[in-house]
């Protein structure tokens, strides 16, 4: 795992092949497997508290609980949800600066052309 986006793959491991793997560990590997799933976590910028219980979670052989503790989480859904809210927070920025434009006399069709906003937007803020 390199990117915030194999969290979404990790998810989808069999709960048999976790369960397997748990068992096959040699425990003097399990120190590595914990520091990379840390790095990994901390790069992605997981709370501290989270890396603790999921680094407890593999010295307890506990694998498949560590992708429980995940479950949920989707960096594509994440990022999307984000990806609108700068979308609707930028078009807000675009109607108020639009309607300081109205409000100087600038002409509805000229606001609609310059801010890449609809004529009825603006109408809609000439009527309010």
């Amino acid at each position: 795992m390199r990117r915030a986006e194999d969290i979404d793959f990790a998810s989808s491991v069999p709960e048999d092949y976790l369960e397997k793997l748990s068992k096959d560990i040699p425990k003097v590997i399990l120190p590595l497997v914990s520091d990379c799933v840390r790095a990994f976590l901390a790069h992605i910028e997981a709370p501290e508290e989270e890396i603790e219980r999921i680094s407890e979670k593999i010295y307890q052989r506990r694998l498949n609980e560590m992708f429980h503790m995940v479950d949920g989480y989707s960096v594509k859904k994440t990022r999307e949800l984000l990806r609108k809210e700068l979308i609707n927070e930028a078009h807000t920025k675009k109607i108020k600066a639009a309607e300081k434009l109205l409000k100087r006399g600038v002409l509805i069709d000229d606001i609609a052309e310059d801010m890449d906003l609809t004529p009825e937007d603006i109408a809609i803020l000439k009527k309010e």
